[in-house]
Parts: C-alpha cells; sequence; structure tokens
C-alpha cells in the first residue's frame, strides 16, 4: 500500500451510483503489508471513510473479501457478501495458508442504502514458516576440517628444551622448573 504521512488520505474515486464509503489502511493481523506472519487464517482488517461530505446512512452493512495470488485475483478465497458491520478482525476463511505463501487481498463494502463501494487497493502479506517440518537450515560458517591423529600433528617438529630427544606426546606433564646459576 505504501507510507503515508500522517493525517494523509489516499485519494477516492468514487463509482456512478455507487455507495457512500470506500475502504482504506488495509491490515492484515494488525500490520500493512506484513511479512511472515504466524498464521493460517489470519484477522484482516479496514478503515472506511466517506466519498464525499453531505452523504447519510455512511455505515458498513456488508463487506466482500477477495485473496488471490495477483491483485485483482480472488483464486485463493472470496467470502462473497458477508452482511455484517465489522472491518476490524475479520477471519481469514479460506483453505488455511500454507508456509511461505504470498497472497494479495482486496475488500469492498455496502453502505446502509445498501450500495456497493468500489473495491480497495489491493493490499498484500506473506505467511511464515508455520510448523517444525517447514524450518530447514545448514551451518553456513566455516568448518574446520577434520585432521586425522589431530593431536600427533599439534606436536610435529616440536623440540622440548629439557630434552630434545623425548617425544612431546610422551613428555612429562606439569609444572617443569629450569635452575642455573650464572655471576654478573
Amino acid at each position: 500500500m505504501g507510507f503515508l504521512p500522517f493525517g494523509a488520505l489516499p485519494p477516492v474515486t468514487a463509482q456512478p451510483n455507487g455507495g457512500g464509503l470506500v475502504p482504506y489502511a488495509l491490515r492484515c493481523e494488525s500490520l500493512t503489508d506484513p511479512e511472515g506472519i504466524g498464521s493460517a487464517r489470519p484477522e484482516l482488517s479496514w478503515k472506511l471513510r466517506a466519498v464525499k461530505d453531505g452523504l447519510r446512512d455512511l455505515r458498513q452493512s456488508a463487506y466482500e473479501l477477495r485473496v488471490g495470488t495477483a491483485p485483482g485475483k480472488g483464486d485463493v478465497w472470496n467470502s462473497g457478501r458477508v452482511a455484517s458491520s465489522s472491518q476490524y478482525g475479520v477471519r481469514f476463511g479460506g483453505k488455511p495458508l500454507r508456509s511461505g505463501q504470498v497472497v494479495f487481498w482486496t475488500v469492498r463494502t455496502w453502505d446502509g442504502r445498501g450500495l456497493p463501494s468500489a473495491w480497495s487497493a489491493p493490499a498484500r502479506f506473506s505467511v511464515g514458516l508455520l510448523s517444525e517440518k517447514d524450518w530447514t537450515g545448514q551451518w553456513i560458517g566455516w568448518d574446520i576440517p577434520e585432521v586425522p591423529n589431530a593431536e600427533a600433528k599439534r606436536f610435529e617438529g616440536a623440540s622440548w628444551i629439557w630434552s630434545a630427544a623425548e617425544d612431546p606426546l610422551r613428555a612429562a606433564k606439569g609444572f617443569q622448573s629450569f635452575e642455573r646459576t650464572f655471576t654478573l
């Protein structure tokens, strides 16, 4: 839908003989065009405003939702006309959405006189990963290659001060003390 400065409203184009209300500010799960929602049956909502001043009976008497794989399509779900004044928390009623699915939706309403509005501008949302089986991943860092007999390689070529001939892997463990007396 895009960013609107505080108090700004999108332009309205009324249809001839259309309803006096137009839906705008479409939201899914209380968010505008969210990415990765956590529900297969999200809640949808919208706001209404008059197409012009001075109109009467400006209340929503019904709505119709159209959800699809592209703007303006209703191939995922079409609610049909639902007699209701609800415009907040309207539950998606189609087949449960799949993880990663991207859908577009639009709504139109009927006013108190029974006249339909124009369809709203389309909104979109995507579904997140809904179950553990949808999660996959691999380590993306550098894996240290496994070296056979790594302990022996670590000491290869080591020369010990107290015994150059001694095998470093068999050297005495613990603290070693070396003393020498000399004159300055």
